[in-house]
């Protein structure tokens, strides 16, 4: 059986586009909680622009993706 995670997607060309928003959005969000959890950067000051730039990189996109395969 399959793991939950996957997806199934109705196209290649939305598995793929899935595929590298998931890589690029991960890379964001773990480089910034790593910064945060060293002290390296403020958790509270940066929130908001963490949130935009999340936008920017397309993070509604890869939800629209992600619910659409899922259903």
């Amino acid at each position: 059986a399959e793991p939950i995670s996957k997806f199934k997607f109705a196209s290649a060309d939305g598995q793929a586009e899935f595929d590298l928003l998931k890589e690029d959005l991960n890379k964001y969000v773990y480089e910034k909680m790593a910064m945060w959890c060293t002290g390296r950067a403020d958790v509270e000051a940066e929130w908001d622009s963490y949130l935009k730039e999340l936008d920017t990189m397309g993070v509604q996109k890869y939800l629209e993706l992600a619910q659409s395969a899922w259903n």
